[in-house]
Formats: C-alpha cells, structure tokens, sequence
C-alpha cells in the first residue's frame, strides 16, 4: 500500500512524464509543420520549360510546355498518381490557355480562328479526339462548374454552353457579360466568380446558377480601369481572392460582394498566378522568382521559396487535399529546364478526415450508400490508378450510388465540402 510520501512522488514522476511526451509531441508537430513549408521535387521530367499547370481531383495533375529538341507541338507530363509517376506526351495546338482537366481527360481549345476545335486527350497526350460540337463557332473549355459539368465559352459570338459528359457541347445559351472564362473559381455553396481581362473589360462576374445568368463585380474603385483582374481563387470560408498581373491582391469574405486591397507584395515585378487552399493559405507567385504565402487573410506576406531553385518562375495549381503543386522554369541564362514541385501544407492536413460519414456496404457490389452528408458536399469516386469515374454533389443527407459497372477491385471515395476532405477505401466484389 502506498503512502501519502509515495503517492506524490509517483504524481510528480506522472506529470513529468506526461510533460515529456507532451514536449516531444511539440517538438514533432513543430518538425512537420516547419517540413511542410519546404517545397519537394517530384520525378517529372526536368528537360522542359514548363508554362502551366492544371489539376482534378487529388492524383490528376497535368503540366505543359516547350522541349529543347522539339518545341513544337508542345509537351504535355502527366501524373495519375499524385505525382509519384510521369507520362509524356503532346499538344498538336499551339495555345495552351485554355486547357481544363476533367474526369474525361484533358480537355483543350486550339483558340485560333481559323481551326477553333476543340479536342480532349484520356491517355497522357498520346492521342487526341474532338469535342463533338465544336467544329463552328469559338468555343472552348472554361472550367469545372460547381454542379461538376464543364463550361464551354464562346467569347467572339458571346455564347455558353454547359456539358454533362465533358467532350460535347450541351445547349448554347448567349450572355450579354462577356468575362475572361479562362479564370473562375467555385465556392460549395454553387458561386462562381469569374475573372477579366483584355477586351472584356475590367469588372469580375458572379453566377449562382453555373452559368444561365451573369451578373458583374465592379472593383474599379480599387485597380482603376486600366487594370484586369483576371486571376481568381477560393480560400474556404466564402473566401475569394483576385489578382491582375499589375495588381495587388483583393480579398472578399463575403463571396465577392465586397473587396478589399490586400497588404502590398513590394518584391518582384508582375504576378504570374495565385492559388489558395480550403484552410485558407495563400500562395502568390510573381516575376522573379518570388513565391509568398498568407495564412491570416492576406494581412500579411511572408516567402516560401525553400525547395526551389534560386532562379526562376513558376505557375501554380493547387488539389482539394490542399496541396501546392509548381511547374518551375529554370531562370539560369543558357538552361532549357524545370520541375514540378510540391508543398503539403500543414494547415489543409489538419482539415482532412473529420467527416463522421458511414459507407455501406463495403465491400459493395451493385451499389453503395453514404450517410450523413451535409448539402452541396462533393462526391467523387477513383479506381486505383488515380482515374477519377464518378462525381456528383449532393442534395441530400444520403447518397446512393449504382457500382453495377464498376470492376472488382479497390477505389477510394472522396468527400469534400471545401472546408474539410475525407478519403475512404471501398472494394467492389462481385
């Protein structure tokens, strides 16, 4: 039996204890968060100056540009794995921009009046088909609405058009806004904001409706109107942000009714892309090789640059699970090289998986269900090689979902509300 001498002093051992590991617990959460900050270079090819970017889901990212022995057609790496392996192919379209990756492949507009169809490719860029409907007028790939369909825009006849199955034009609709449809970002609540540039002006756009109607956002009183912003991006939390090349940042919490300038990025010349994830960080890229980051609202800015080489630029995408990913240019005089990097972020780790949903059945064969969603939550299922094959948004509490065509075999099930993502393995047995 204790006494009241040994009781105290296996109390204090206890708290000792318990501080230690409290201490090494600090220290290890301090270690990955500070790890997470450091940018990390996939095995992409390193023999190409790459000029963009594009991502679906979490495993599907695509990146383009030029080759030092063949610049043209252009490069296209791709990665259905998250980034752990690399497949080359090609372009045969000489304007990139309007390139949008979707759960059929990647989708791209040729953008030249004299051959405006538009094309997708399933396989890496090995092959090339056309986008049924697209063989008149001047239409191409815009981006992903929040109803999970692609927005194809005509911006010289002033039409959209809203596909159910991404390589087909739906019903053409004219619209009287006339934004950069290159640039858009969603929120889950089904706004979308839409950037300008050029000769469509100076305002943003909004629809609630993906798409039917246009409605714009002037933010003149803070650019001026010489100035663009074309740039958008979602931050979560009815978090947009927007930048011109020329411009500072704007910011608005309250889906882009109202804006507000940034604190100034004094470093670097013009910004090349911005990117923010559902947890709130912010990464700009400028001229220069400068990449800052804002994690408190864009009050303040702050470099994460550690990874990457000292000269360069780069564009970034960004993946639901939060993180960063860089298609880099070697800035070094005489090179013809990049890289594709990424950066986990601490802050979106701590948002995944803290959905209490129930899957069932599991293994499933002709179908599965999934309780407790909450509306308006992204639903998409991949097979085991990253290829996205089921995507919808839910309207309910519960979703039922038909796998009689679904092989054997493993996929997962990822559930996004834009705030938190959750991954869950299913099997298919039949």
């Amino acid at each position: 039996m204790l006494n009241k001498e040994n009781s105290v002093e296996q109390l204090i051992k206890l708290i000792m204890k318990n501080f230690t590991i409290y201490f090494a617990a600090l220290f290890l959460q301090t270690s990955v968060i500070l790890s997470a900050q450091t940018w990390v270079k996939t095995s992409a090819p390193t023999n190409i100056q790459y000029k963009e970017i594009r991502t679906y889901g979490n495993n599907i990212i695509y990146a383009f540009g030029k080759s030092a022995s063949d610049p043209t057609p252009q490069t296209l790496v791709s990665s259905f794995d998250g980034g752990q392996t690399w497949k080359v192919g090609s372009i045969p379209f000489l304007y990139t921009s309007y390139l949008v990756a979707t759960p059929a492949g990647l989708v791209g507009g040729n953008g030249a009046f004299s051959n405006p169809t538009s094309h997708y490719t399933d396989d890496g860029g090995t092959t090339w088909k056309k986008v049924i409907g697209t063989e008149t007028g001047y239409f191409f790939p815009a981006g992903i609405l929040p109803n999970g369909k692609l927005l194809y825009a005509d911006q010289l006849y002033k039409s959209l058009s809203v596909s159910s199955d991404y390589i087909s034009l739906g019903t053409t609709k004219s619209t009287a806004v006339t934004p950069d449809f290159r640039y858009f970002a969603t929120n889950p609540s089904g706004r979308t904001i839409f950037g300008h540039e050029g000769n469509f002006g100076s305002d943003l756009a909004f629809t609630d409706d993906n798409g039917l109607t246009l409605t714009n956002i002037s933010v003149k009183n803070l650019i001026g109107t010489s100035k663009q912003a074309q740039m958008v991006t979602y931050a979560g939390n009815n978090t947009f942000y927007t930048a011109g090349v020329n411009t500072d940042v704007l910011k608005s919490t309250d889906n882009g009714i109202t804006w507000v300038v940034c604190s100034p990025i004094s470093a670097g010349t013009s910004i090349i892309s911005l990117k923010a994830n559902s947890a709130g960080r912010l990464i700009v890229s400028k001229s220069g090789n400068i990449f800052v980051t804002s994690t408190d609202g864009g009050q303040t800015f702050t470099s994460i640059t550690n990874g990457l080489p000292t000269y360069g630029n780069g564009t970034l995408g960004v993946t639901p699970d939060g993180k960063f990913w860089v298609a880099y240019v070697d800035g070094v005089a005489g090179t013809n090289s990049g890289g594709i990097y990424v950066l986990e972020d601490n802050l979106s780790t701590n948002e995944q998986n803290k959905f209490d949903l129930t899957v069932y059945p599991n293994p499933a064969k002709d179908f599965v269900m999934i309780d407790k969603l909450s509306q308006n939550t992204l639903v998409s299922i991949a097979d085991a090689s990253g290829k996205s094959i089921y995507n919808s948004v839910s309207r309910t509490t519960t979703e039922k979902i038909n796998t009689s065509n679904f092989v054997n075999g493993l996929y997962f099930i990822q559930i996004s509300n834009g705030k938190q993502i959750s991954t869950q393995k299913l099997i298919i047995r039949k």
